[in-house]
């Protein structure tokens, strides 16, 4: 989703008028049961999909089976305003008490929460997978190439699952990281495919939030393009996730569970 806007251009010492596309960013006003739950800005489009990772991630809901999704509001654009999910309360976990308040933005998506409770419950992740070193420029450039948005406009992150094989499961982008996040989960949760997922990439940078995302859905392996933060490695190291980051070209950095990277068993980080 692009809007066109005008712009002036600086280059070669010259000022050039021109049109650029540009990301659209569009408020979504999320309720559960009809009631208020969140509002976060969002690239408009797979909002089911950005819904069912959300429920997830936010320990709301994590059955198999899909809520009835309802879109109650849309623009003048046709982008969808608002959306209600219909939940049996019986089925939802602590996190429908732990509604947002204020407007969660798109760069974070931990601000508007009534209760910002750090703690993931639950076992670190185990698995068999290990990951090659050779293939990580691979799927970062497998991801990279159904970044058409980004390739338009820039200005938007994206997520991709990778199942054990290195092959692509899904690309997602948003002008959020986390939104980015929620709608790759989302939608392999919606096709009942987020059990093959071994890997999640990112464009940006790993914080807790995108940590929290990750551990939720069971994926073993981060990778990120960017610089994690000390939360970040701390929470990977205590729930099993293997935590990758400057992945560019042909290096990048191990920071939680190099025993799952094939050649590096030996080294120290835990």
């Amino acid at each position: 989703m692009t809007q066109e806007v005008e712009a002036i251009r600086y280059t070669e010492a010259q000022f050039i008028a021109q049109t650029e596309p540009v990301v659209a960013e569009q408020m979504l006003h999320i309720l559960i049961n009809g009631a208020p739950y969140t509002i976060t800005m969002h690239t408009p489009g797979d909002e089911e999909a950005l819904c069912r990772g959300i429920l997830l991630s936010e320990d709301v809901y994590g059955g198999e089976k899909n809520p009835e999704f309802q879109v109650m509001q849309t623009n003048h654009n046709g982008w969808v305003e608002q959306v209600n999910i219909i939940l049996n309360p019986a089925d939802c976990g602590e996190g429908l008490n732990s509604q947002r308040n204020l407007m969660s933005v798109s760069s974070c998506g931990m601000c508007g929460k009534y209760d910002t409770e750090l703690e993931l419950s639950g076992p670190a992740l185990e698995t068999n997978f290990r990951l090659d070193p050779n293939q990580v420029k691979n799927i970062f450039q497998a991801m990279r190439a159904q970044q058409m948005l980004f390739a338009a406009a820039g200005g938007s992150h994206a997520a991709a699952l990778m199942d054990e094989q290195y092959q692509l499961l899904i690309t997602k982008e948003d002008i959020g990281r986390h939104n980015a996040v929620d709608k790759a989960i989302g939608t392999l949760l919606l096709k009942q495919k987020l059990q093959d997922a071994r890997i999640l990439l990112v464009s940006g940078r790993i914080s807790y939030e995108i940590v929290s995302k990750c551990y939720r859905a069971g994926v073993v392996c981060l990778a990120a393009v960017s610089a994690p933060s000390h939360l970040a490695i701390e929470y990977c190291r205590q729930k099993g996730i293997t935590l990758l980051a400057f992945c560019r070209d042909n290096y990048f950095t191990v920071y939680s569970h190099p025993e799952r990277v094939i050649g590096m068993s030996n080294a120290r980080v835990e």
